[in-house]
């Protein structure tokens, strides 16, 4: 007879939502979000927002954090508004809703990270082969 051993599970982390680009398209997300939530629609934290111009905590108000994003916030000359998504972990998620070329190469970082990489931009998977790959 074997004796079964029950396996330790794994500490849960919910997984965090980081919006990248506010324009039309981040905006609707946005929108959506919320009426999702306002429905009653369990969904992961929206836990931040960037754009070209600033990054932004969304601390429980993305639609604030939106606005500030597309108001004329300062831009963080330390770093470029999306390096804050190195700290995405494992069943993360990153919404690139943006036309950077530069967010469009850390997607391969992102997914070989465990992060789940969402895109309305062409430039991940219509740029050089080696990307795409």
């Amino acid at each position: 007879m074997s004796t079964v051993v029950p396996l330790r599970a794994a500490a849960y982390r919910a997984p965090r939502l980081a919006l990248l680009g506010t324009g039309v398209v981040g905006s609707a997300l946005v929108a959506r979000y919320q009426r999702l939530q306002s429905a009653g629609l369990a969904l992961p934290p929206l836990a931040w927002l960037a754009n070209s111009r600033a990054l932004h905590d969304c601390a429980g108000a993305p639609q604030r954090a939106l606005e500030e994003a597309n108001g004329a916030a300062a831009r963080r000359d330390d770093l470029p508004p999306w390096a804050e998504a190195e700290a995405l972990h494992a069943g993360d998620i990153v919404i690139d809703a943006t036309a950077s070329e530069a967010v469009a190469e850390q997607h391969a970082h992102w997914l070989a990270s465990g992060v789940h990489v969402v895109t309305a931009c062409k430039l991940g998977q219509g740029g050089p082969l080696a990307r795409w790959a």
